[in-house]
């Protein structure tokens, strides 16, 4: 079991950036709709390309993509508990979270999260 804090150095300015994490969710409307929405928290989080072993756990069409790892303290839901995944805004793209880790060895309130980038919706050229 790791002893290592490493949230000084993860707060670091010279080491993280600051990054919104959007937590989505779905109501049904009265008219019964299901209606996303979508709340914004914004947090700090060392952006990193993901690596070989997190690429490898990926199906063969996203091992291609835009990945990227994202060590962030703040709380991450993946897809599979009733709620859409978490997308994290970093660079003017949106990263859909695909697997997330609790890094709580290494700093309380600190996890990590394994993210692609999303496709924009293509239109009619």
């Amino acid at each position: 079991m790791a002893q290592l804090d490493v949230s000084e150095l993860l707060l670091d300015p010279l080491f993280v950036d600051t990054v919104t994490l959007i937590h989505r969710t779905t109501v049904v409307n009265a008219n019964g709709e299901n209606v996303l929405t979508e709340n914004s928290t914004g947090t700090v989080a060392s952006v990193q390309p993901a690596n070989n072993k997190q690429l490898s756990r990926l199906p063969e069409a996203l091992q291609v993509a835009d990945v990227r790892a994202f060590y962030i303290k703040a709380e991450v839901i993946t897809d599979g508990t009733s709620q859409y995944p978490d997308i994290i805004v970093y660079g003017g793209k949106r990263f859909q979270v695909l697997t997330a880790a609790p890094w709580l060895n290494y700093g309380q309130g600190w996890n990590e999260a394994v993210c692609v980038a999303e496709q924009p919706s293509g239109g009619a050229t």
